[in-house]
């Protein structure tokens, strides 16, 4: 199975994502609303405080599996958002996929540092996920959260191998 990123450009695009994201985030932890509006400014060309970048994760066949994403708001340092695996795709190398992919675009734009917000509670598997990368433990956001860093020039490129459906590795 091959798996893509296609970039989120287009009204209808956030249609989709509307759908699929209360699916893979709880609406609680992740302010939605705001999210995709400022995602809608920033298509429409109206100007905000950072640079957007966000992606389906795809197979072959178009299907939407998840979604990843990059905002930032200096040249220097990135910021992983819209990072999740619908549920019925999750546990079978997917997320390890999408973040790889994400991870090496940032890599390719020129980002030094990457890093995330997550719930160290509700988000056990994804924490464990980005632990295997390399990620650590940067601060304590708030008593739900804390956030993560990675030094993209501190590590090769990520090759570990992720496996697909049948344990064999995705063509990357």
């Amino acid at each position: 199975m091959k798996l893509s990123l296609k970039r989120i450009q287009f009204e209808s695009d956030v249609e989709k994502v509307k759908e699929i994201f209360p699916r893979i985030f709880k609406e609680e932890m992740y302010h939605i609303d705001e999210c995709i509006e400022a995602f809608t400014d920033s298509i429409h060309g109206k100007e905000i405080d950072r640079q957007l970048d966000y992606f389906f994760l795809e197979n072959e066949e178009g299907t939407i599996m998840g979604l990843t994403g990059i905002y930032a708001k200096n040249p220097d340092e990135a910021w992983l958002g819209w990072f999740g695996v619908l549920p019925e795709y999750q546990h079978h190398g997917i997320g390890h996929f999408a973040l790889h992919q994400t991870l090496e675009l940032m890599r390719a734009l020129g980002y030094e540092t990457v890093r995330l917000y997550t719930d160290p509670v509700a988000d056990v598997a994804a924490i464990n996920l980005y632990k295997y990368v390399g990620f650590i433990q940067d601060s304590q956001y708030d008593e739900k959260t804390i956030t993560m860093k990675y030094d993209l020039m501190g590590h090769g490129h990520y090759n570990k191998m992720i496996p697909d459906w049948k344990g064999k590795p995705y063509g990357m």
